[in-house]
């Protein structure tokens, strides 16, 4: 399994969302998720600047999501992997046990829906 970030989300008047502008591990779909997040800001900028706001929303499009494809989505799916790779049995077993924590915790379990769909910081 492989990992790639394109360099630039942004090029003139080529922007790259989704799929086309990140690559990461498929565990626990951050790739789908962090390409709808990319599709509704870059909706919401690119309609700002088609009525008459600075271009510069577009910059600010790709500097946001690019950084949170190489900090934030490739770090969690790294996460997701090792968490299910896990050989250790400490390991799985301490894995279990939170996901059993939060599916018994209704908060536990929406901070942990929120955060694997990248909307913790958007509630």
């Amino acid at each position: 399994v492989h990992q790639r970030v394109t360099e630039t989300f942004r090029v003139g008047r080529v922007l790259l969302a989704g799929d086309a502008a990140h690559v990461n591990n498929p565990t626990g779909g951050m790739g789908m998720n962090s390409g709808v997040h990319d599709a509704q800001m870059l909706a919401r900028n690119l309609i700002a600047v088609l009525r008459g706001a600075d271009d510069a929303l577009l910059d600010e499009y790709a500097a946001v999501r690019k950084n949170v494809a190489t900090k934030m989505v490739q770090a969690m799916t790294d996460d997701n992997y090792k968490n299910l790779a896990a050989s250790d049995q400490a390991m799985r077993d301490e894995r279990d046990r939170k996901l059993r924590e939060a599916v018994a915790d209704p908060r536990k379990a929406r901070e942990y829906l929120l955060r694997t769909a990248m909307l913790a910081d958007r509630i």
